[in-house]
């Protein structure tokens, strides 16, 4: 296993696994079941043969999982419950859209993600993505929520997001710093986006993320 991948084991599977001590990862895990679970990894192509993916774009997944953790360390309620198998759910079918991507596609929007990614605070304007990839603003668009999940707006939220808490659990920094440095200067609009997203204010989170 490798930093960005991803390995689905059946159930019942033995298996065993440890980090070096010199370069420890975070795994994230979480069991899935039912009767939908066997088509999805089949759709991904995920066996006990072949059971490990390196995603195009790790990021949705990684924000699912993040959601899934925030929603269970949130409460126990049907509404967390829910919230966190949805997302859990989301991420599985990601996964199994992989496989059915095109290179070229994939490519296109892994462009697209990259850039987007590194103008993470900057203002999107999604007919200059779609002129940099050489496709209409309707082409693009539709492309590039088929393959990731998400329309463009919503990704770049998504990303925004993923780096506010990054910045919340590392460091000390204000809020009101966090939202500019992650592409929010009204700190206030910022706080509405993060409750809306998280179903907590920044603070909360940083408060029981913390301890």
């Amino acid at each position: 296993m490798q930093k960005g991948q991803v390995i689905v084991l059946p159930p019942r599977q033995p298996h065993a696994y440890g980090s070096d001590t010199e370069t420890p990862w975070t795994l994230w895990w979480f069991h899935a079941a039912g009767p939908d679970v066997e088509a999805y990894l089949a759709a991904a192509g995920m066996t006990a043969e072949n059971p490990v993916r390196r995603p195009r774009d790790l990021y949705p997944v990684v924000s699912l999982m993040s959601e899934v953790l925030a929603r269970m360390e949130r409460d126990s309620t049907t509404t967390s419950l829910n919230a966190a198998a949805g997302a859990a759910w989301h991420a599985l079918t990601l996964l199994a859209a992989e496989r059915s991507r095109s290179d070229e596609a994939g490519d296109v929007i892994e462009h697209a993600t990259e850039y987007l990614r590194a103008h993470l605070a900057d203002r999107v304007v999604i007919p200059e993505l779609a002129a940099m990839a050489s496709l209409s603003t309707s082409h693009f668009s539709a492309l590039f929520k088929r393959h990731v999940g998400y329309p463009v707006l919503q990704y770049q939220t998504m990303l925004r997001m993923s780096r506010a808490r990054e910045l919340l659990d590392t460091t000390s920094a204000t809020v009101a710093a966090i939202a500019a440095e992650v592409g929010y200067p009204d700190s206030f609009y910022f706080a509405r986006q993060f409750r809306k997203v998280h179903g907590m204010t920044a603070r909360e989170y940083r408060e029981q993320h913390k301890g």
